[in-house]
């Protein structure tokens, strides 16, 4: 019996090796999974008893734009590992009970948020960035970027005025461009007839490019062009306008732009239709953020003594002074203390903090029975 138990321990022993050896065999059927995102049941390993998904696999290496970018046979061995590896650590955490823990929990509630908020966003981008839309967006890139000149042409680079006024005159003599350009160009593309990829106004150093674009296709420049490399001598092989990018080529760049644009209107949107409500410590010595043209009003909610900040709310005429400040809202208070007023009132002021906007809520100056000034 002892035996037979060893020999069972020892083929399973055996049998996850291969299993997870086997994993790291990628085959095409499994790189297509992996890169559709399609198999959601593909055990290729277990840990601590529980198993290990191709799809773990597959959403570590989607998430990741690093490895996402490298072909997936050649990252899968470490995507495996680092699969594996968080799963030890989640498993280790799970045996002693950190999952149970306080700060587990709290630290899951502020993950859950975050969640929410991104999933949130996402979903609003994705209404709002639809096909229509990013071609509509191209169409303005394509209009705000017009296409420009480009040249081609071909150059001998020499060190001295005199070897390039030499080579010119060979050139005017029958003698060929390339063949001197091989002869004598101290530049890297000599060997190659002196050839450049066309190239836009911008793309060259100013005394180069203003001799070049004067010139028509076919002429050689009849002076040496000086610039820091040293002399040039010219050959303009062809004209034409730039063209613009594909839509596909700018599509990611017309998310990203678009997205940018419309992210401050999901956050103000997602503010203005929420009831956002101001307790008496946010509002001490606490910079509140309020527009210039839709300044909230301070109102009372005297059932739990919350300062209601109502966006949507006009403000009645008496509340609002001369100076086009906000007036200060009363306050109530209950107090437990004998030795004050049972409806103690304490202002709220709104005051203007420089050009940003930003208003400073604070208890005002209060009188006591006397007359003097003292802080509520």
């Amino acid at each position: 019996m002892c035996c037979k138990a060893g020999k069972f321990v020892f083929a399973g022993a055996v049998a996850l090796f291969v299993a997870v050896s086997v994993g790291y065999v990628v085959t095409d059927k499994m790189t297509s999974k992996m890169e559709s995102g399609a198999d959601k049941g593909t055990i290729i390993a277990s840990v601590g008893g529980e198993p290990v998904y191709l799809s773990d696999v597959s959403s570590f290496w989607q998430s990741n734009n690093q490895l996402k970018s490298a072909p997936i046979e050649l990252v899968y061995r470490d995507i495996l590992n680092a699969v594996l590896e968080g799963k030890a650590l989640s498993y280790q955490a799970k045996k002693q009970g950190i999952n149970r823990s306080a700060a587990y929990k709290a630290e899951l509630k502020k993950i859950e948020e975050q969640a929410l908020i991104a999933l949130y966003i996402k979903q609003k981008l994705d209404e709002a960035i639809t096909e229509d839309a990013l071609k509509a967006e191209y169409a303005k890139f394509v209009e705000q970027n017009p296409t420009e000149d480009e040249v081609q042409a071909s150059h001998i680079l020499v060190d001295t005025e005199d070897l390039a006024k030499n080579i010119i005159a060979e050139i005017k003599g029958g003698a060929d461009f390339a063949e001197l350009a091989a002869k004598y160009s101290i530049d890297s593309n000599g060997k190659n007839g002196g050839k450049l990829n066309y190239f836009k106004k911008g793309d060259m150093v100013p005394e180069f490019a203003s001799a070049v674009f004067s010139m028509n296709v076919g002429d050689v420049s009849d002076k040496p062009i000086k610039t820091m490399f040293g002399w040039h001598v010219v050959k303009v092989t062809d004209r034409r306008k730039s063209a613009s990018p594909d839509f596909e080529q700018v599509k990611d760049y017309l998310k990203m732009k678009l997205s940018e644009e419309l992210y401050p209107n999901i956050i103000k949107e997602a503010k203005d239709s929420a009831r956002i409500i101001f307790m008496p410590a946010a509002y001490k010595n606490t910079l509140i953020d309020i527009s210039d043209d839709d300044k909230p009003v301070a109102d009372v909610s005297s059932d739990n003594e919350e300062v209601i900040i109502d966006d949507n709310t006009d403000a009645d005429s008496d509340t609002v002074a001369e100076d086009e400040e906000i007036a200060a809202e009363e306050v109530v208070q209950d107090t437990d203390s004998e030795t004050e007023e049972e409806d103690a009132e304490v202002e709220v002021e709104v005051v203007e903090e420089g050009a940003d906007n930003n208003a400073v809520l604070q208890p005002a100056k209060t009188e006591s029975e006397n007359g003097e000034k003292k802080d509520s």
